[in-house]
């Protein structure tokens, strides 16, 4: 099974800063190798276009003045034209948490949880000039360098998700069930088993989620494990039977079904 690197921040990135940028033209700035994966989330912002970008095995062209979001752990490869230029950006988490309790009306972790290219239009390239400046003028300036960043991250938010983001609500319930699966997706728990840890009713909890998401528990976990399984099927090197185990499938044929019901493929088929 392919094993494919997966990037960390450096040891003074973890100690003391949220972000890091670096130029794309710059030929130890940016790897450009084969498929890998990150550990913390990451932008691209590409000024000048050229070449394709696969992310999670669906290839995107690269176009001039496009945002390329990348969720944490989604695999992808970046074969840029020599002509193209631009920057990465690399953020923790915990920016989103800043982000989220400033901006309670804005749920980052669900915009920003799935990978997505952003292809900029004339009037959006005219509002996002001024900050893609900034941020390339004053890579050395962490403290203005955050600033800048965290207001890239509202202004994608607010403005390419503008439907998701009437749905979004201040309401600690559905963080808190985010949470909760996140935490205990493996187990495979029920509605009931989510709604006796929230002490809620379940239809009140499932007609809230469905209100905001648009979707049932059952569908928001199902999400996530699927996530997972096609990051460790990528990566881990472990057997389908593991991967199967770690996620809490006890019968390895039906993790495949259930995996080629959600992804019209079966996992042996996917890692190839």
């Amino acid at each position: 099974m392919n094993q494919f690197p997966i990037y960390k921040f450096n040891e003074e990135d973890i100690q003391n800063n949220l972000v890091r940028v670096v130029q794309l033209e710059e030929s130890s700035g940016y790897i450009f190798d084969t498929f890998h994966t990150h550990e913390y989330n990451e932008m691209l912002i590409f000024i000048s276009g050229g070449g394709t970008h696969n992310i999670n095995f669906k290839i995107h062209e690269i176009c001039d003045y496009s945002i390329h979001l990348l969720a944490a752990n989604d695999l992808h490869w970046v074969e840029r034209a020599h002509t193209s230029n631009g920057f990465a950006v690399m953020y923790k988490d915990q920016l989103l948490h800043k982000l989220r309790i400033l901006n309670q009306g804005i749920d980052f972790f669900d915009l920003f949880g799935n990978s997505n290219v952003i292809n900029l239009n004339k009037q959006d390239k005219k509002s996002y000039e001024f900050i893609f400046d900034e941020i390339g003028r004053n890579r050395q300036n962490a403290d203005y360098l955050l600033q800048l960043v965290a207001a890239l991250i509202v202004r994608i938010a607010s403005t390419h998700f503008e439907l998701l983001n009437t749905k979004c609500t201040s309401d600690p319930l559905i963080h808190k069930i985010g949470d909760l699966i996140e935490t205990n997706y493996k187990k495979h728990l029920t509605l009931v088993h989510y709604a006796g840890l929230l002490n809620i009713e379940p239809r009140t909890l499932q007609n809230r989620v469905n209100k905001i998401s648009g979707k049932t528990i059952k569908e928001l976990q199902n999400d996530r494990l699927l996530k997972e399984a096609k990051r460790l099927i990528c990566i881990s090197g472990l057997s389908i039977s593991e991967i199967a185990f770690e996620l809490g499938f006890n019968d390895t044929a039906y993790f495949s079904n259930w995996f080629k019901k959600h992804t019209n493929i079966i996992p042996s088929e996917y890692k190839m």
